[in-house]
């Protein structure tokens, strides 16, 4: 069948189109989409052809899209109707960088995860993004007394932040937008403004340093300072926690490491490695619960014909927008 999409159809090129995908089979799954979410800096960096292991333009974008089931294979494990999210179409004309820009999707049913009653379906767009933030939590192994940095507020930084506090934790946040710490401050977080010198903003209010630090600014050279926020262990005898450090930028190039910082503060490094199906259940589940809201800052919402001006916007104009939806439909 035919369905519109979006194709970047070279560097800096965005293109509402159309694009041919198959029947679904009897393990797979059509998924009419509402709505799609656009990874700002993921997305940008393949619009500039930087991603590594992109196809070669044109390609259908994206990883984020929740929809309805339209079509049920017999052994898909879903029905008509069914509210769900997808990273993506699995097959379609065009090459793919995800493919998940688009109006249809063919899913695998065992790839597919349950959108919650109640929640909207522009949130949910938003789950994979949540779900990379929440591996990362995972992987910090944090405690509710503990205190958290995180620095670089796009989506997944405040994600990150959000569910660093719903774990308990005493979450600051910094950003070099004076927009995006406006944002978070109004959601309640605590914010810094790292003026010219992030160490000393943080220093104000964590004196002694941070138990977790999560790095989600996409850029390599903040590694030196954001690795300085960490708690200095004192060399005694006593046996004291290790600071964690998580790393949840995602970089064109591997970003350069500042060794005798991590040496001595003893950091330990987790880098997430994207997120799982359980990921998404789990903040599928938050959202409907009301412990996590992305709808205070999916910033806009426009429709495919409206997309190449969108992604205009976050090239030129990094702080306009923290991320935006796409509308393919208005389904409930």
């Amino acid at each position: 069948m035919k369905t519109p999409c979006l194709l970047f159809t070279g560097p800096g090129r965005v293109l509402p189109a159309s694009t041919e995908i198959p029947a679904p089979r009897a393990d797979e799954i059509l998924v009419r989409t509402a709505y799609t979410c656009i990874s700002p800096s993921t997305e940008l960096r393949c619009l500039s052809g930087e991603q590594t292991g992109a196809p070669a333009f044109p390609f259908i974008p994206g990883y984020n899209l929740a929809g309805i089931v339209e079509e049920a294979g017999d052994v898909s494990g879903w029905e008509v109707g069914d509210r769900v999210f997808a990273t993506g179409t699995r097959a379609a004309a065009h090459a793919r960088c995800w493919g998940g820009h688009c109006g249809f999707a063919l899913v695998r049913g065992s790839d597919a995860v349950a959108v919650p009653a109640g929640l909207s379906l522009r949130a949910a767009s938003s789950t994979k993004l949540a779900a990379i933030a929440y591996h990362g939590l995972l992987q910090a192994d944090v405690r509710p007394h503990e205190r958290v940095a995180v620095v670089g507020l796009g989506p997944i930084g405040r994600f990150s932040a959000e569910l660093f506090r719903a774990a308990g934790a005493r979450v600051v946040v910094s950003d070099l937008s004076e927009r995006r710490r406006a944002s978070a401050a109004r959601s309640g977080l605590t914010t810094i403004d790292p003026g010219k010198d992030l160490v000393q903003a943080f220093a104000e209010v964590c004196p002694e340093g941070v138990d977790i630090i999560v790095d989600a600014t996409g850029a390599g050279a903040a590694l030196a300072q954001t690795m300085r926020l960490g708690r200095m262990p004192p060399w005694d005898q006593e046996i004291h926690p290790p600071t964690r450090f998580i790393l949840q930028g995602s970089y064109a190039k591997p970003p350069p490491f500042p060794y005798d910082t991590a040496f001595d503060r003893e950091l330990i490094l987790r880098v997430p490695r994207d997120c799982k199906r359980s990921d998404m259940r789990a903040v599928l589940d938050l959202m409907a619960r009301g412990q996590l809201d992305p709808e205070t800052f999916i910033e806009a919402v426009d429709t495919p014909a409206e997309a190449p001006a969108v992604y205009e916007r976050l090239r030129n104009e990094p702080e306009a927008l923290l991320t935006a939806s796409i509308r393919w439909a208005d389904l409930t």
